[in-house]
């Protein structure tokens, strides 16, 4: 039957040299590392945040401490695997063809990839979840829509920024509604700086209109389908505009940051064998990991929700 599993340094090397230009999770939620499955982290709100002491101290005086408030709460990582299974007649196949193929090499980053793409959909449904902005959210109508001609995109989302407690310095959207918000007329003209009311504008010109160190475009779409029905594809990132405080060196003790992810292990990659499957057995690749999207500051994100009218 099967063997041990056994964990490959190489196809893990693999699996963690893989990229893929359309996933974005990894970047808007930077990695942050946890020991255990079961560990504590700290919440903030605005009222636990950062207050100023009294810093004035005599000769001898004792200089007074830095008080962040916020609540320890507790949190358990998920754990989300894939297996494929290669035939060892097909494995010998590859090493004796002149080719050389790596049928495991090429097994690692397809499971890479789908797994990625899991995280997607799971950041991009937090992300899109309205209780998860402390009050901090917009359902617009359908006049404040950013593809309305009569939408002043600007104003929408500067007036969202200026909400914020701490100012934002990232934006979430889908590929469709950055589409259309760089085509936003009040958008191109400030942009431009001009009287200019169509045209696109450059996403580096959308950070430096709103002062944003980072723009990330969710592009990956995935199949929703169960398995066995007819496949059904969609757009894993919604067509809303997430505003964000990311701090980049936040982690579970400290730092005040809209949300990271909780990491136990990165993508790892191990194989086992089964004699039973065909005439040679199979080898089984398995990719796993163990992690945990946390929103942490939920005052630090703004979202606005539905921001295209549906025509």
């Amino acid at each position: 039957m099967g063997n041990e599993f056994e964990i490959q340094p190489e196809l893990t090397g693999v699996a963690l040299g893989y990229t893929n230009k359309s996933f974005i999770a990894d970047k808007v939620f930077p990695k942050v590392p946890v020991t255990q499955e079961a560990f504590s982290y700290m919440q903030y709100n605005n009222a636990d945040l950062l207050t100023v002491p009294n810093t004035r101290i005599g000769d001898t005086g004792i200089p007074n401490s830095i008080e962040l408030g916020g609540k320890e709460l507790t949190a358990k990582v998920e754990n989300h695997a894939l297996i494929e299974r290669i035939s060892m007649q097909k494995i010998q196949n590859a090493k004796n063809s002149s080719r050389k193929i790596d049928l495991k090499s090429i097994a690692t980053m397809q499971l890479t990839d789908t797994l990625k793409a899991g995280a997607e959909v799971r950041l991009s449904q937090i992300l899109s979840t309205t209780s998860n902005y402390g009050g901090n959210a917009k359902v617009l109508k359908s006049d404040e829509k950013i593809n309305n001609s009569n939408c002043n995109a600007v104003d929408l989302i500067q007036d969202s920024i200026d909400e914020m407690f701490q100012k934002a310095n990232t934006m979430v959207t889908s590929r469709y509604a950055m589409s259309k918000l760089r085509r936003n007329p009040y958008i191109v003209g400030a942009c431009r700086k001009n009287s200019a009311t169509s045209g696109i504008v450059s996403i580096e010109d959308l950070k430096d209109l709103f002062e944003l160190d980072n723009i990330f475009v969710g592009e990956t779409i995935v199949n929703t389908a169960k398995k066995g029905q007819k496949a059904n594809y969609a757009a894993a990132w919604q067509n809303d505009i997430c505003l964000m405080h990311v701090n980049p060196v936040a982690n579970t003790e400290y730092g005040v940051t809209f949300g990271y992810n909780a990491t136990l292990e990165d993508i790892t990659v191990g194989t086992t064998t089964d004699s039973l499957p065909g005439t040679k057995g199979c080898e089984i690749i398995k990719a796993y990991e163990s992690n945990i999207n946390l929103i942490v500051c939920p005052e630090c994100g703004y979202l606005l929700k539905d921001v295209l009218e549906r025509k």
